[in-house]
């Protein structure tokens, strides 16, 4: 599952921090062939050059997407997911960042594994697919990538 983050703001997580948990999701997962991110920190600096996370993606073959300043439609469909997560999930309930985390987990489980996504079918068996991807990662062979 995914990491809590125990920011008081979202672009207060470092570069160093996504990526521990990128190659997480990838190992579990398998590499994506895009990433889509907003503009803030640690995915974009201020100048015209990319983030050394943006770098770091590019050269493990992963695209990444930039969404334009201020449209939160260009990700419309995560952005809804982050309203149905954080009305499942209530944060402000959690007492510790533990609970929050297992408030999470409890969630997203839901979402893949119970929830009916299509045809009365859990995302995991309407989108099979999604459990195999073609792209497998190592971290100890990120250097040959």
């Amino acid at each position: 599952m995914g990491k809590f983050f125990p920011h008081a703001r979202a672009n207060q997580i470092t570069g160093p921090e996504v990526r521990i948990q990128l190659r997480t999701w990838f190992e579990q997962w398998g590499l994506s062939r895009a990433i889509r991110v907003d503009n803030g920190s640690p995915w974009a600096t201020q100048r015209d050059i990319p983030s050394a996370l943006a770098l770091w993606l590019v050269g493990l073959g992963v695209k990444v997407l930039l969404n334009r300043p201020r449209v939160s439609t260009d990700n419309g469909i995560v952005e809804r997911d982050h309203g149905v997560l954080a009305h499942w999930v209530e944060a402000h309930k959690a007492p510790q960042p533990p609970a929050l985390q297992s408030q999470l987990d409890w969630a997203i489980h839901m979402q893949r594994e119970r929830y009916p996504a299509l045809d009365d079918q859990s995302r995991r068996h309407a989108y099979p697919a999604l459990y195999h991807n073609p792209r497998p990662y190592s971290h100890s062979q990120e250097a040959d990538l």
